[in-house]
């Protein structure tokens, strides 16, 4: 009767079984090979976790763009859902930026208002029905669905001439004017000065009326009452050409329900981190990175001069970077973070959490479900709002010893939904990028080769749960999860098992048989299965295409045309068989550990790898 000494292991009368049935326990490199669990692994390399402990190959990608945007890589991106009209993907190459109505099969550069010089990368966030932009380097700027602005509209730098009209009229006593500039978006603040005239009931004529850019489109004029010193409504000018005006108003006759603005002043030159929260928009400038700025109420293109929050963190930490979730905004750095909560100005409160890290770049912190999680100065933790959870300790060594910690700011990150994995794409010591990924249902680690400048979730109807990718190198946009394949190129998919312990002094074994349990696909697969010093004991390379049979024999087939199930008779011996351990230490192996890689294009699970080993009275020493 079989007797199961330890987890994977079975012993018969004359037989050792190695079972593999579930393999989705994850990465581990923390542990000693000897120790981890069973289900984990030393190594996986674009092998995902399925139900029911199967192993299966990552989804394949697919290259969007029909031609190269040029040399170099996608910097940044995001999907723009207008209130009306179709979505468009807009996305950063080189110093341009691109719309796509195709989902980035083709891009056609915008025309900007400044040229933009180098930047690392950029920040989108949509708020009233408009995408804005900021990098930190380059002008702030806005996006309509038609025509890229700059974020805010100056004031005019001087304002109108007035003198006597010349008639008798109803303006009495001492005035004062203002002009301000509209665009298609927002309104400025007035001119600084105030132009004054005195007259007594006579029309007042305006010359010289300031005109602005190309994307004003109107103009307004203010006047305070006689000797009054707020600037009410007089009249809006419908085009940004004409520059005179003539005032026959009352004091009566000014629209005292819309005053001067005096709170639209443009957001600073170098934001770089932006974030809609509480209808603002919630920013921090690169030359200050303590400070928290935010904008007017329902307008995300003005912020008033102190409309700004300085943010306690301790000595030498800054503003990594924002993020909202429900009623909280996270503000976080390196070191902790804070929670801003309220509504206004006025009861805006600045809270420091339990948190004890924080994280180290904006686009790697990720939305899943209640929590945040990204990226910290020592591994990867998830945040709830109050306190925090390290997710990546048992691939510590992993992230040490291959990703590149210098280029912590250059991670990025995204939320797979369709997968339910959180994927991180990482700078590479060795060079490059890949990636690594958190399985949410395993809270199991494994790591993938693709090559990922920065993620473009969509998040609207109708596209909601796709995920497009941009290269780092070639210019080209990419989607995920379609396909077996990577745009016709195979996938090399590896897991090594721990190194399995078959607590015996002296295990004197052959490697007998290895049965594998898989769909029936094309490609290879090859079960290298090597012993205590990384000897090679053999390679089992079964047929994917058809029935497995046990033995060699056709007559015995298992499986069928969903499953198989079967293997080989790796080596056989008959009574005659002698053996000199001193002469061949390959049979003195008290342990054993496989490595199984699949290479091909199509989808591939394995469910279940046997191997049985010969127990040591099959072996009789001369």
């Amino acid at each position: 009767m079989a007797k199961k000494s330890q987890a994977g292991v079975v012993k018969t009368a004359d037989r050792r079984l190695l079972q593999l049935t579930d393999f989705t326990g994850g990465l581990n490199t923390r542990t000693s090979r000897f120790l981890i669990k069973d289900t984990q692994a030393t190594e996986i390399m674009n092998f995902w976790f399925g139900l029911g402990g199967v192993l299966r190959v990552r989804p394949g990608s697919i290259r969007k763009t029909t031609t190269s945007f040029g040399a170099g890589g996608i910097k940044s991106g995001t999907r723009y859902y207008p209130a009306t009209g179709s979505a468009q993907l807009v996305f950063d190459h080189s110093t341009s930026i691109y719309k796509s109505t195709d989902h980035g099969q083709t891009g056609t550069a915008l025309t900007l208002p400044v040229s933009l010089s180098a930047f690392d990368r950029a920040y989108y966030v949509q708020s009233v029905d408009l995408l804005f932009r900021a990098d930190g380097v380059n002008t702030p700027l806005k996006y309509d669905g038609t025509t890229v602005t700059k974020w805010g509209i100056a004031a005019p730098g001087s304002g109108v001439t007035a003198a006597d009209g010349g008639s008798v009229g109803n303006v009495n006593g001492t005035v004062l004017y203002k002009v301000t500039f509209v665009t298609a978006t927002a309104e400025s603040n007035g001119n600084a000065t105030g132009t004054s005239i005195t007259v007594v009931n006579r029309n007042v004529s305006l010359t010289n009326i300031p005109t602005g850019g190309t994307d004003v489109t109107k103009r307004r004029i203010y006047r305070t009452k006689n000797g009054g010193a707020i600037y009410y409504f007089l009249t809006q000018i419908n085009d940004n050409v004409t520059t005179i005006y003539t005032d026959d108003t009352l004091d009566s006759g000014l629209d005292v329900s819309i005053e001067l603005p005096v709170d639209n002043d443009m957001p600073p030159t170098d934001l770089e981190f932006i974030e809609p929260f509480k209808n603002r928009v919630f920013a921090v400038a690169r030359s200050n990175l303590r400070e928290l700025l935010f904008s007017e109420l329902f307008e995300p293109e003005g912020f008033p001069v102190d409309y700004g929050v300085t943010i306690p963190f301790p000595e030498g930490d800054k503003i990594i970077g924002l993020k909202t979730r429900g009623d909280l905004l996270f503000i976080y750095g390196m070191s902790t973070v804070f929670v801003l909560i309220g509504d206004s100005p006025f009861n805006f409160t600045i809270r420091q959490t339990f948190a004890d890290e924080g994280f180290v770049a904006q686009k790697a912190v990720v939305e899943v479900e209640n929590v945040v999680m990204g990226p910290t100065r020592f591994g990867f933790q998830a945040f709830d709002g109050a306190n925090a959870r390290i997710l990546s300790i048992e691939i510590e060594p992993t992230l040490r010893e291959e990703i590149d910690l210098a280029k912590l700011d250059s991670f990025d990150g995204a939320y797979d939904f369709e997968n339910r994995v959180v994927r991180w794409s990482v700078p590479l010591k060795s060079g490059g990028r890949g990636e690594v990924v958190y399985d949410l249902f395993r809270r199991g680690w494994t790591r993938s080769d693709r090559s990922i400048s920065c993620y473009m979730p969509l998040r609207g109807a109708p596209d909601r749960g796709e995920l497009l990718t941009g290269d780092p190198t070639t210019g080209y946009i990419w989607q995920e999860n379609q396909g077996t394949d990577d745009n016709g190129a195979n996938i090399v998919a590896r897991y090594r098992t721990k190194t399995f312990d078959f607590q015996a002094g002296r295990f004197l074994k052959h490697l007998w048989h290895i049965f594998v349990d898989t769909n029936p696909t094309t490609g290879t697969l090859a079960i290298d299965v090597r012993g205590d010093s990384g000897d090679r004991l053999e390679v089992f390379s079964p047929s994917l295409s058809g029935s497995l049979f046990f033995y060699g024999d056709a007559s015995k087939k298992y499986g069928d045309s969903s499953r198989l199930y079967g293997g080989s008779l790796i080596v056989s011996f008959d009574d005659g068989f002698t053996y000199d351990p001193s002469a061949s230490k390959d049979f003195l192996v008290r342990h054993a550990e496989m490595l199984i890689q699949y290479t091909g294009k199509a989808e591939f699970e394995l469910y279940r790898i046997d191997c049985e080993f010969d127990q040591e009275s099959w072996l009789r020493k001369t």
